[in-house]
């Protein structure tokens, strides 16, 4: 990467991967993660896989701001994301398909509560100081 470059966002399923499943086959109530390198960014995404955009718009836009794993609906389903500066330097936008199942509503409040510990995980690894 160049010297000033935005780096490109990962888009991660937060999951214990199993070994006859596809990382990318993922259920309705595995978060995903969207994070960059470069720090102080603003990620955008879509889950439409059209574009996002590098500024929130009204209702009418399907872009929208990333601030915590976010739980996809099931089909197949196209992620894009940018990673934006204060500047308005933008990162390459990176694509990511996830066939994702629905999970019976029975197991829905287990893995809601799973999902709240992962979220509080991430908050807590952002804010932690690097390590000397």
């Amino acid at each position: 990467m160049t010297a000033g470059a935005v780096s490109a966002p990962l888009i991660i399923p937060i999951i214990h991967l199993q070994a006859h499943r596809a990382k990318n086959h993922i259920d309705t109530n595995t978060p995903v993660s969207i994070q960059s390198d470069s720090p102080g960014v603003l990620i955008f995404y879509t889950v439409d896989g059209s574009r996002p955009a590098a500024v929130q718009r009204g209702s009418a836009g399907t872009s929208r701001k990333y601030s915590e794993p976010i739980l996809l609906p099931a089909g197949r389903v196209c992620v894009r994301a940018v990673a934006v500066c204060s500047d308005g330097r933008q990162s390459s936008t990176v694509t990511k398909v996830f066939s994702v199942d629905l999970v019976d509503s029975n197991n829905r409040k287990e893995n809601q509560e799973n999902h709240q510990v992962v979220k509080r995980s991430l908050c807590q690894n952002r804010t932690a100081p690097p390590a000397r």
